[in-house]
């Protein structure tokens, strides 16, 4: 996008949160002037021409074309990741209850009986 547009330089970042997270940078950081398409939690900066004069009018005009695409195509892209987080912390919840599981059967019926001794012992209750 920055060669195509003839721009000094440009990012694009996601902004998730309320906080941004850079995924690409080329050239000169783009300044508060930059030219600004908005797809969805996507933004692609651009900073003006490298001679300090602005993106031309047709450029400003294609670019802005872009807000819809760069929605679908991270939107799809930020789905899927919120999925596989969502799919792998509940992998670790499954591991974890079945190493919880694992130690309770382990113990097997001398844990209940041990531990039914133990609460007659702590409660003065000789068997």
């Amino acid at each position: 996008m920055v060669e195509g547009a003839a721009a000094a330089g440009g990012t694009l970042s996601i902004e998730r949160g309320g906080a941004p997270v850079l995924l690409a940078a080329r050239g000169a950081p783009p300044g508060s002037d930059a030219f600004e398409v908005r797809g969805g939690e996507v933004v692609l900066r651009l900073a003006g021409r490298p001679d300090g004069t602005p993106l031309l009018g047709g450029v400003r005009a294609l670019l802005s074309d872009l807000d819809l695409p760069l929605a679908e195509a991270f939107g799809a892209v930020l789905a899927r990741e919120d999925q596989a987080r969502t799919i792998a912390g509940l992998a670790a919840r499954v591991d974890a209850l079945a190493g919880q599981v694992a130690a309770l059967s382990a113990g097997g019926a001398s844990s209940a009986r041990t531990s039914s001794m133990k609460r007659s012992t702590e409660i003065g209750l000789e068997t």
